[in-house]
């Protein structure tokens, strides 16, 4: 069964888009302190995600769009990982420039908007023990659209590229769909195994 839905998602775009996510998040959380800098960050999501990248870029059927939203994605993942990230720098005359938007950038409704699924997800898991790990993230997702919207909106407005708001959209929800079958899926192996 697993294998037969990763062989259809391979053949998706929104895998690809969530394969590249996933990619630049997991190179940004691996920055190596304060001595690391955005450039060498960006430059490992770069090297790291080439190959997710290029398959996105292929089967997408607005290669310019995609293009951009790659770029996009990519500050997104440092700005998440690594607030406060100094750039080194790539006009040091250059002090009228505040720090590249990603150093300071955080995004308050992008965590409103987890926490609005974890706590849905808790609560559905507090009241149903039993119901199954998808109609629980199923709900707890579909109850969060109103601070999904608004967390997008945030993101496309620091990016300022309004045109991604949908596309931002759906991978804010299919990242949280993801993360919390995951965070489920965990919690009951762990569950199961100290029973």
């Amino acid at each position: 069964m697993t294998l037969a839905l990763l062989l259809l998602a391979a053949t998706t775009p929104d895998a690809a888009f969530d394969a590249y996510a996933k990619c630049a998040s997991s190179a940004a959380s691996s920055y190596k302190g304060p001595m690391d800098s955005l450039e060498a960050v960006a430059a490992r999501i770069d090297e790291l995600c080439a190959g997710e990248r290029t398959t996105l870029l292929e089967i997408a059927p607005d290669k310019r769009q995609a293009a951009e939203w790659v770029r996009t994605t990519g500050i997104m993942a440092v700005s998440q990982h690594v607030p406060g990230l100094p750039s080194v720098g790539k006009a040091p005359q250059d002090e009228r420039k505040a720090p590249a938007p990603v150093a300071a950038s955080r995004y308050p409704r992008l965590d409103a908007y987890r926490s609005c699924v974890d706590d849905g997800a808790a609560k559905i898991m507090a009241e149903i023990p039993y119901a199954a790990t998808q109609a629980i993230v199923a709900e707890a997702v579909a109850d969060c659209e109103k601070p999904l919207k608004a967390a997008a909106e945030e993101a496309v407005a620091e990016m300022k590229q309004p045109g991604l708001l949908k596309q931002v959209v759906m991978d804010f929800r299919r990242r949280a769909t993801a993360d919390l079958t995951q965070k489920i899926t965990a919690q009951r192996a762990g569950g199961r195994g100290a029973g």
